[in-house]
């Protein structure tokens, strides 16, 4: 594992080189990936070459890999609306690109339903409608909230919504004369 040169302004560089000289580090395919006397010794290896312990090294290499990943993600997945065009990519994620093939995205989950609702896209694409503006309020104000309030709030919205739903339900069913008076009062 010959002379890898180290230089002090490039630390990262240097560790990332370091690690990649040992595959089974970094790639779980390979043979030695779950051999932990393997892996043990190699990162002694690069630590005594680091400078460093070996615990050190690896919280670095660590962050070092997350930080690839991130840019990773943000380089392929932009963001619906973003602007188009082509955005300088950041260093790390250039040099670190022997790792991408061995870095895999975990598909994400959500607990949230995306409703397919005509009176959803109609809230979403009509800000200045009186309704969709109070519901966006609400959110806001409920994405302000401590974690542990939100259930309470959600449960005192859907109370509330439910009642004037049945109000609703009753005062259609009254006859259309009876309205009239109610709607001129």
């Amino acid at each position: 594992m010959g002379g890898v040169r180290i230089l002090a302004g490039s630390n990262q560089l240097a560790l990332a080189e370091l690690v990649r000289c040992y595959e089974h580090l970094y790639n779980p395919t390979s043979a030695g990936h779950k051999d932990t006397r393997m892996c043990n010794n190699s990162w002694a290896e690069i630590a005594q070459k680091m400078r460093m312990n070996d615990n050190e090294c690896r919280r670095r290499w660590r962050s070092l890999r997350d930080k690839f990943a991130k840019a990773k993600r943000r380089v392929t997945h932009k963001k619906s609306g973003a602007a188009g065009g082509t955005k300088a990519q950041p260093a790390l994620f250039t040099s670190l690109q022997w790792l991408e093939k061995y870095i895999k995205q975990r598909p994400t989950a959500t607990n949230m339903t995306i409703l397919q609702d005509e009176r959803r896209e109609n809230v979403l694409q009509l800000p200045n409608d009186p309704c969709g503006r109070y519901v966006l309020h609400v959110a806001d104000v409920m994405r302000s909230l401590p974690p542990h309030l939100l259930p309470e709030c959600k449960l005192k919205i859907s109370t509330v919504l439910y009642e004037m739903e049945q109000k609703a339900a009753e005062f259609s069913q009254q006859p259309q004369r009876q309205q009239l008076v109610c709607i001129c009062k």
